[in-house]
């Protein structure tokens, strides 16, 4: 956990910006993959994450949606019944949340309402209990919000 955080704070290059990423949608794709197979409730949480995203995507409190779009990754992690994940994700997530806070200050109504779209992709998949359509539901996500997060970078 120590050296995962000291290297992600020393490097800043694509490079490694691509690894993390790639790691990501291993990791959360683990997640979403074990969360489909799963017989509990699976999706409550993440559902009710949706549905107040959904209420705010056109809000200009990008913060908040910023926040609430981390928290539902968190909450794959933490849900998905597998200690090593959701810790490993954990360390990770403080390396990945300035990206994500990064790309949601500048980000666009429509850029939101596709993230809406991308993370209700997951939860559907979820619900039915199809664990290949959320992994690749998730991964698809990951990679439009790094593209999203490159534009907004150009942008400035």
């Amino acid at each position: 956990s120590k050296a995962m955080t000291a290297y992600s704070s020393l490097t800043t290059d694509a490079k490694a910006t691509e690894d993390l990423m790639e790691f990501r949608v291993l990791m959360e794709g683990a997640a979403v993959g074990r969360l489909a197979r799963s017989r509990r409730n699976k999706a409550t949480r993440l559902q009710l994450l949706i549905d107040v995203l959904d209420q705010m995507h056109d809000a200009k409190d990008t913060a908040k949606f910023g926040k609430l779009d981390s928290k539902f990754h968190l909450v794959i992690l933490e849900t998905c019944n597998n200690a090593f994940i959701n810790m490993i994700g954990q360390t990770l997530h403080a390396q990945y949340q300035r990206y994500i806070a990064q790309a949601h200050i500048g980000a666009t109504e429509g850029m939101r309402q596709q993230t809406l779209s991308e993370h209700s992709a997951v939860v559907e998949a979820i619900k039915n209990s199809d664990a290949d359509a959320a992994r690749e539901a998730l991964e698809e996500h990951l990679s439009a919000a790094a593209e999203r997060t490159q534009i907004l970078r150009i942008k400035k």
